[in-house]
């Protein structure tokens, strides 16, 4: 990071090649450069490409590769990736044209945010309430967020802040003062649902094994067509 070529943007920056930029490929792992996004038919025929600096974010070159594959005439049924891709608006991406989603998601996506603290909270459905761990009954509910959105609508439940101030569990869960206090979960969506159900059964798993072609035409660019090493700056 001494290097003096490596100028603004706390070493980002390279003044020889000013768009490079330092990518991540594992916790400990990082390089300099650029990064190459492909899409191919499963017999090896590469369908678009998108090259970016190297932090660029992987979910975010789908929507572009889908857009030039579908200018050269294919018509998609499924799509492999990795769980880089799998995020919430490309799956939404895919449902809306009826595209099979063969995509490792991670666990955020499939079980989101667990917390300790609210799994104590019991959803009654009769009445359409929550209880606390002290027993007490939220007071009414509201759903929070954009409907057509990047993320899941939540549903949020309200508690009457007055019993919450005088509780002797509010200790992690109510803080004095607060003039509210909510408890919230994801509205899942169907396409959500379904690719979570879809990722957990047998059909998926025997497709996903199809995945390896994807490196292996990465390897073949890398290996016999320069794209491990900038030629020219």
């Amino acid at each position: 990071m001494s290097d003096e070529r490596l100028l603004a943007w706390k070493g980002v920056q390279s003044a020889i090649d000013p768009d490079a930029r330092f990518g991540w490929k594992s916790a400990t792992t990082f390089f300099f450069g650029y990064k190459e996004s492909i899409a191919m038919t499963e017999d090896g025929i590469i369908t678009a490409m998108k090259v970016e600096p190297g932090n660029a974010s992987d979910p975010k070159a789908f929507p572009d590769l889908m857009k030039q594959t579908a200018e050269t005439g294919l018509v998609v049924k499924e799509v492999l990736a990795d769980r880089a891709y799998g995020s919430f608006t490309n799956l939404k991406l895919l449902a809306k044209d009826e595209i099979t989603p063969t995509i490792k998601l991670n666990a955020m996506m499939l079980y989101g945010h667990q917390d300790e603290q609210k799994e104590k909270f019991l959803y009654h459905k009769d009445s359409e309430s929550v209880e606390c761990p002290a027993g007490h009954h939220s007071t009414r509910k509201a759903k929070m967020g954009r409907k057509n959105g990047n993320e899941c609508q939540r549903l949020t439940f309200f508690f009457d802040v007055d019993k919450c101030s005088t509780c002797p569990l509010q200790e992690g869960c109510y803080k004095p003062g607060s003039k509210s206090k909510t408890y919230s979960v994801p509205i899942v969506p169907d396409f959500k649902q379904n690719a979570v159900e879809y990722h957990e059964s047998e059909a998926f798993k025997k497709r996903y094994k199809m995945r390896y072609k994807i490196e292996q035409k990465n390897n073949e660019l890398k290996t016999h067509h320069g794209l491990a090493n900038s030629q020219y700056s």
